[in-house]
């Protein structure tokens, strides 16, 4: 979608850019996984870059962003669609040995989004972004329970910002089922602020789901 486009602005910009394509797994699309960001940092490292640009949407960004990680080289991601919320944040969703967990990393060094590739997004990934955000809604309640119950610190800020977005997508939701562009832009931007409260909190507590606090807790 934006990959041609991302390695000619590089060039242009004077900067040296090798192209690497995440393999489909057989039958199957591409796996965030410990197998596969073995595999992407070997083809990496022999290159020695500077940076890792991502170019794509969750499987791509969480691999970038672990493989850029255990690097300890900075990394940047072109968006390609409103479907998660792990663009801006530090957490990578890998499966390790067969177990889905939440693993930290580093947060991006920029989120580069162009309206038009977004709003033009496959209806099926656009809905799996609007199913990210309302189940943050709670998410402040539940921070609070644990601050109360078990001393956990608890950031009015941090909540504040996805507290404060939530019209961004609750309003109306109709439209971003219609594919509005001006509410799929609103709802990439509370994905976006979402995955920016758990950066600065250092956890997901911000904006958990069932599975990434207890993940969290895991590893």
């Amino acid at each position: 979608i934006c990959g041609d486009r991302t390695q000619e602005a590089l060039h242009k910009a004077g900067v040296e850019a090798s192209r690497i394509v995440v393999a489909d797994r057989g039958t199957r699309s591409p796996m965030c996984d410990d197998v596969t960001c073995r595999t992407l940092v070997e083809q990496l490292r022999p290159i020695r870059p500077d940076f890792v640009v991502a170019v794509g949407s969750g499987v791509v960004n969480d691999l970038s962003k672990w493989a850029s990680f255990k690097l300890t080289i900075p990394y940047v991601v072109v968006a390609t669609a409103a479907s998660m919320n792990g663009y801006s944040s530090a957490n990578v969703a890998p499966t390790v040995d067969g177990v889905k967990m939440l693993i930290e990393a580093r947060a991006p060094l920029a989120v580069i989004a162009e309206p038009f590739v977004i709003e033009q997004a496959p209806r099926e990934v656009t809905s799996a972004g609007f199913g990210d955000t309302i189940a943050k809604h709670q998410s402040n309640g539940d921070w609070v329970l644990n601050s109360l119950l078990l001393g956990e610190y608890h950031c009015p800020f941090c909540a504040g910002i996805v507290g404060e977005i939530e019209p961004l997508y609750l309003d109306r939701p109709e439209r971003i089922r219609q594919g509005e562009p001006q509410a799929v832009r609103g709802l990439f931007e509370a994905l976006f602020w979402t995955g920016m409260a758990m950066t600065l909190m250092g956890s997901s507590t911000p904006a958990p789901q069932s599975f990434t606090y207890a993940s969290w807790e895991q590893a």
